[in-house]
């Protein structure tokens, strides 16, 4: 396997790189020819990007106030899409066609081997933060679903498939969970179904199996189901905004007091955009299959629109129609719906079956990047796979249990990770590239060296905020 795809998230994310590039990440890479219109290629950039960090970005709102996160939206946006591009025009002028780890060999041959190093361990970092979060909102969805079936086979009357327009606000100090109701009354169901001890630990027994693999190649199959769950989510905003409409007050002493900008707490959401904007260490893969190359500035751009639009849509009209207190608004927002509401409850099932066919993946990657740099082999051993990915889903568990917190996840994975190759990576590329040619400039320098420093601030933000 090459190391052509090392993102996640995204798919996270929060978007990660499964949808459109799993299958060149299975196989050895092979030279071939642009071959993608304009429109396949905007469509692959889009669906590349955009993921299950849509659950998160009500919240986002909330912690930057819906006025700010839609302008930071659109700076992040216009800072990720000239980077990006920067990885894609200096590939065109001094890259090697059929490497295969394309911006690893350019920054290799640009900066050094020390960048290239980084450069690897920081995408790794990016993979080992999607799997985290995959393994938190698989627990969640696991949890929900198998706990609906329970009681509605025991025709408990709370627990009906209903269009339900009461929502929930797990934030208010009166709020107690069913899950906390349930082990108050001594239920033994509930003592051995419990999300935050032993529902991360049952997956286990689901997902460690197919991990240890050779190939996943069996759940590259299902990677459209990441399309239909985006669409999805869009739906479910939608619907939801009709329901409930509009509740937003300039009112302090309204429950729907609305403030238009959060200063203090917008850093959540500038460290959460850089992973959901990030595909920096791919887009090179993704657009020199582009038919007509000197289109690549004009598709680009159209597709950081429509991702931007897209996570914007979706955070803004859950937030302003969120029916209570905006404080309420979860990092998963389905967290904030009843499990019996039948779109949250086909959104858990849904959701929890496409995750089920990613994480294999996700993980398949992140042991070959890092197998390979140790052993220089992607299957060095039985006993060496098993026992790498033990480790990783050790980490998993441990995080889905002490700290299920995926909004603070993606925002610090983000920040860290979007540092290197989001910020700095591709701003180095362009500084030595133009040096090399003699072509670099006093204002050239400044910029490229400012982009970097907004980078630092945005880590060290999400240690203040």
């Amino acid at each position: 396997m090459t190391q052509t795809a090392l993102h996640d998230e995204s798919k996270d994310g929060i978007s990660v790189i499964i949808e459109s590039h799993n299958k060149s990440d299975i196989k050895e890479a092979q030279p071939r020819r642009a071959t993608n219109s304009s429109l396949v290629t905007i469509f692959t950039v889009w669906n590349t990007m955009v993921g299950t960090s849509l659950l998160a970005m009500p919240w986002g709102m909330w912690e930057s106030g819906p006025l700010l996160g839609t302008l930071l939206c659109l700076v992040m946006a216009s800072v990720c899409l000239y980077t990006a591009y920067l990885n894609v025009s200096i590939y065109s002028k001094n890259g090697k066609p059929g490497e295969g780890a394309e911006l690893f060999v350019l920054i290799k041959d640009l900066i050094g081997p020390w960048a290239e190093i980084i450069a690897k361990l920081f995408s790794v970092l990016v993979l080992a933060g999607a799997a985290i979060i995959y393994w938190i909102l698989l627990s969640n969805f696991f949890y929900h679903n198998v706990y609906f079936i329970f009681y509605y086979l025991r025709n408990d009357s709370n627990m009906q498939p209903t269009w339900s327009t009461t929502v929930l606000c797990p934030n208010h100090e009166n709020f107690t969970s069913a899950e906390s109701r349930a082990e108050e009354a001594h239920d033994t169901f509930n003592s051995i179904w419990n999300l935050h001890r032993t529902v991360p630990l049952y997956l286990i027994l689901i997902l460690f199996p197919v991990l240890n693999f050779k190939s996943p190649t069996f759940f590259t199959k299902f990677t459209s189901l990441g399309t239909m769950a985006v669409m999805y989510i869009m739906f479910f905003a939608l619907v939801k905004f009709f329901v409930f409409g509009v509740n937003v007050s300039h009112d302090p002493e309204s429950e729907y007091y609305t403030s238009f900008a959060h200063w203090t707490t917008f850093p959540k959401m500038s460290g959460m955009l850089t992973l959901s904007l990030f595909i920096h260490n791919i887009i090179i893969n993704l657009m020199k299959c582009n038919e007509k190359q000197e289109n690549n500035k004009r598709d680009l751009s159209i597709a950081y629109i429509l991702v931007c639009t897209t996570y914007a849509f979706v955070g803004l009209v859950i937030y302003v129609s969120f029916p209570a207190a905006k404080s309420c608004i979860q990092d998963n927002i389905l967290n904030n719906f009843l499990t019996g509401d039948f779109m949250t409850l086909f959104a858990r099932f849904f959701l929890f079956f496409q995750l089920i066919t990613v994480y294999p993946l996700i993980l398949f990657m992140l042991r070959n990047q890092v197998l390979t740099m140790i052993f220089q082999s992607n299957y060095p051993s039985v006993s060496s796979v098993v026992g790498f990915n033990a480790v990783i889903v050790s980490l998993c568990v441990f995080f889905a249990i002490v700290f299920p917190q995926i909004g603070h996840i993606i925002r610090f994975t983000g920040a860290i990770a979007g540092f290197i190759h989001v910020y700095s990576m591709p701003c180095l590329l362009k500084i030595m590239s133009e040096k090399a040619d003699g072509s670099l400039t006093t204002t050239s320098m400044i910029i490229h060296v400012a982009i970097p420093i907004l980078g630092f601030i945005n880590i060290i933000a999400q240690f203040i905020v």
